[in-house]
């Protein structure tokens, strides 16, 4: 019973120290960019052989951007489509690499024919003027049937620039 106290007792205290206690990140505000798809978004069911028709579209992003202990970021917000009322939720970090910023985001929602899917986004940016590449890739589930015969759960992908633009 003692020996439990005290151990308690060590945790209490190394968890209200002070010294122990992470330091505030540093929020930097919001960062947007205005993503092209440069190659078609590729679609396709289970099966490779099933594909719709690629399409082009743009997107916009908007993320918080936080500072991290040790020079990560750490990002939060949305991505838009075409129109504003189409909104997922995103979030990811950032890491200086030399000349560079990596940036990797997961995103994910409802599209707008209430079809669940995930992204996986990749982007490259320039340290000084933070424009770049990416690369995307998801998966989707689709209610109609429409990707495949049987198969309902689908792939996507595409890259593109994104171009750091003023946050409206």
């Amino acid at each position: 019973m003692v020996k439990s106290m005290r151990f308690s007792l060590l945790v209490g205290v190394i968890m209200f120290d002070p010294g122990t206690q992470s330091l505030a990140d540093t929020y930097h505000g919001d960062l947007c960019w205005q993503a092209n798809y440069g190659t078609e978004i590729s679609w396709q069911a289970g099966d490779p052989s099933q594909s719709s028709p690629p399409t082009t579209s743009q997107a916009a992003l908007r993320l918080g951007t936080y500072q991290k202990d040790g020079g990560h970021y750490a990002l939060y917000g949305r991505v838009s489509g075409s129109t504003e009322s189409t909104v997922y939720a995103a979030h990811g970090n950032a890491e200086a690499n030399g000349d560079s910023i990596l940036m990797t985001l997961v995103l994910g929602g409802v599209s707008s024919t209430d079809n669940p899917f995930s992204d996986i986004f990749t982007a490259v940016l320039n340290a000084q003027t933070l424009n770049g590449t990416f690369s995307a890739v998801g998966t989707h589930y689709t209610n109609s049937g429409q990707l495949g015969n049987s198969s309902k759960l689908g792939i996507h992908s595409g890259s593109g620039t994104l171009t750091l633009v003023t946050c409206p």
